[in-house]
């Protein structure tokens, strides 16, 4: 760093110093500078003394704000490098080409560069060795266009007037830095993130709400957005490969969206703009079927309350057998178990009152009427209920429930590799890899119910919306069996580029505007006009309507069958005992 001491005698006209000021000014609150960076060379002194170097001059004038001055041992100086200042500036120097090696070792600071040219011929030189360079907002001065107001900027290589006011509160310097730059896309072709597609004159065009956010970047400042044609149109890859090619300097700001962490770490010239996207990567899980009409004399039957009408069959045939014989002296384990009042009572059948019943018993027939009355009714009603309208499955809610309901998970290699090792290797017989990855997402687009499918909650919408047109829905999304959670995806771009706040900046005042929030509610229509989905119903008719069977009563065959063979036998071993005790009898007597 190096101090000019000798510069400051020799000073330009009072009002070129103050049309100077005056431009900074205007520069810093278009720019948000927060120091000024004056680049000198001991070698330019010889400029100064036949041109005059404004620049050099105005260093003891600049007293409103913080400056440096760098000379030519700055190149060398590792300790000075741009990762070192912690604050942007704007860089002042007099053209010289060797400046440029400075301007790329504070590529992370710089937000501008002001030059100082001798002549206009000299300015389009200056825009011709900057024509491929979009890494600061440049800007050119000289003599005469101080004097008529005027700052030339580079557009394509070509010198570009403009005056001071147009600078002021209308953003024209984002639009002027980004004007006729070039910025390289690619897409992932990942619906409904992106999708690249061929307009009526045969260019490609990108539509999606990932897509949108960098086409509507290109056009707000005013760059030539090139997009890269894609192997096949229609065909999606997965995000690694256009990373890679980012990383390389291949592209500038992909179509695409990835996880801040993982490769962040391998590819070190990766930087990663504001989160586009918060992502659920969960399963979309085939609906639970209808349970069949056979099945409802079984699904009515809960255990708990079979239990407590069995507890109730007890204490009422206890209860029946004090109020018949008036004393517990007579009870019994066979009188309680085989009064068959009690359990024609609690199963709604007619049974004969004693006669004259005591106060007590008639209170026991009434507890047994009431319970009988609830037990029927509230079963009664649920059997009609389910045969009106049949019940469903449980739903999946483990893996070991997909084990139980005969699924399997389609999912491909890539997308295994958000979920923890431990997970996968638990329940690696559930899931069946399906590569290449664009194969992948057609068989999940025909939502074929045999298998489970990881799913996106972006593109959970899509199939949501999609299913609205269904006679009946096909999938459920389960918020709580899911391969990653919360994860932050970014839109990457190379470590170099200027425009990185820029573009987080438009991100963010996307979502402000709420434009983001709109793309996203229209995915649907933005695939169906695309031709990824159709309005096609993918559902079959539920067969409700048909009447109930013989064969639907095989439960009830069953137990009817079960209990009358259980009657049977209990008949004929009362026989047998009836039998073996008189002969018995006769024998004695």
């Amino acid at each position: 760093m190096e101090y000019k001491g000798q510069y400051l005698n020799r000073v330009e006209p009072n009002f070129l110093q103050e049309d100077i000021l005056n431009l900074l000014k205007i520069l810093k609150s278009e720019l948000t500078y927060e120091y000024v960076i004056v680049w000198s060379k001991m070698q330019s002194v010889k400029f100064i003394k036949e041109e005059g170097c404004l620049f050099d001059s105005l260093i003891g004038s600049i007293s409103d704000e913080p400056f440096m001055v760098l000379g030519s041992a700055f190149i060398n100086n590792d300790n000075l490098a741009s990762d070192k200042l912690s604050k942007t500036a704007l860089m002042l120097s007099c053209w010289d080409q060797g400046v440029d090696a400075t301007r790329t070792k504070l590529i992370e600071v710089l937000v501008g560069h002001l030059i100082w040219a001798r002549n206009e011929i000299e300015i389009s030189d200056i825009c011709k060795y900057f024509k491929d360079d979009i890494k600061f907002n440049e800007f050119i001065v000289e003599k005469n266009s101080i004097k008529l107001q005027i700052v030339y900027t580079c557009n394509m290589g070509d010198p570009e007037k403009l005056n001071f006011t147009t600078l002021v509160g209308s953003n024209s310097l984002e639009s002027i830095y980004m004007r006729g730059s070039k910025i390289v896309t690619e897409s992932d072709q990942l619906p409904p993130r992106s999708i690249v597609y061929r307009d009526n004159a045969g260019n490609l065009r990108m539509d999606g709400y990932v897509a949108n956010c960098v086409t509507t970047f290109a056009e707000r400042y005013h760059a030539t957005l090139v997009i890269t044609p894609p192997m096949q149109v229609g065909q999606a890859v997965f995000y690694d490969m256009l990373l890679n090619k980012t990383s390389q300097g291949l592209i500038d700001i992909p179509a695409i969206v990835t996880p801040f962490k993982g490769d962040s770490y391998r590819l070190k010239n990766i930087y990663y703009s504001y989160p586009l996207e918060i992502m659920d990567l969960c399963y979309m899980i085939p609906l639970p079927r209808l349970i069949e009409n056979k099945q409802v004399f079984t699904y009515i039957i809960d255990t708990y309350v079979m239990i407590v009408i069995t507890g109730l069959f007890v204490v009422y045939g206890i209860l029946l057998t004090i109020g018949t014989q008036k004393s517990a002296r007579h009870l019994s384990l066979s009188s309680v178990l085989l009064n068959d009042k009690s359990i024609r009572i609690l199963l709604g059948q007619s049974f004969v009152m004693p006669t004259r019943p005591c106060l007590f018993m008639k209170y026991v027939c009434f507890l047994l009427c009431y319970t009988s009355l609830i037990i029927s009714t509230t079963y009664q009603a649920y059997l009609q209920s389910h045969l009106i309208h049949p019940a469903y499955e449980k739903r999946i809610e483990t893996y070991d429930d997909m084990r139980k309901a005969g699924l399997k998970i389609l999912t491909s290699t890539q997308e295994s590799d958000f979920m923890e090792s431990s997970v996968y290797n638990a329940n690696e017989d559930l899931f069946i890899p399906q590569d290449p990855y664009d194969q992948f997402l057609k068989l999940r687009a025909t939502m074929d119910t045999r298998y489970v499918y990881p799913v996106s909650n972006s593109r959970w919408e899509v199939f949501k919306q999609q299913q609205r047109l269904f006679q009946k829905a096909l999938f459920y999304f389960s918020p709580n069996l899911c391969l990653k959670k919360q994860a932050l995806l970014a839109v990457p771009i190379p470590q170099n580029k200027p425009y990185k706040a820029l573009f987080n900046k438009h991100i963010l005042e996307l979502w402000e505007l709420g434009l983001m929030q709109h793309w996203i509610q229209i995915n649907f229509y933005t695939m169906v006009l695309r031709n990824y989905t159709t309005f096609e119903d993918l559902s079959t008719p539920e067969e409700i309507g048909d009447a109930i069977e013989l064969y639907d009563f095989i439960w009830v065959w069953t137990f009817f069958g079960g209990f009358l063979l259980l009657s049977s036998l209990v008949f004929l071993g009362e026989l047998f005992v009836y039998f073996i005790f008189s002969t018995k009898y006769k024998f004695l007597k």
